[in-house]
């Protein structure tokens, strides 16, 4: 069985599941290509809806337009 083990105020930061029995903590990102960055996953979505448009976007309008550099 898993336990969530995260903020528990309404936050979006996605916290650890720990397994109740050992311990083991693992995260729902792991083993995603999400798994290391940094940014925040709703800026992941936007710019892959942004990305899936039947015109494209360029990386330069695309860092703009979801304010990362």
């Amino acid at each position: 069985m898993l336990r969530y083990s995260g903020p528990s105020n309404g936050s979006i930061i996605l916290g650890a599941f720990e397994c109740a029995r050992c311990a083991h903590q693992t995260s729902a990102l792991v083993g995603t290509i999400f798994e290391r960055t940094h940014l925040p996953l709703t800026k992941w979505f936007q710019a892959l809806e942004l990305f899936l448009l039947p015109d494209g976007i360029s990386a330069m309008r695309l860092s703009q337009v979801i304010q990362v550099t």
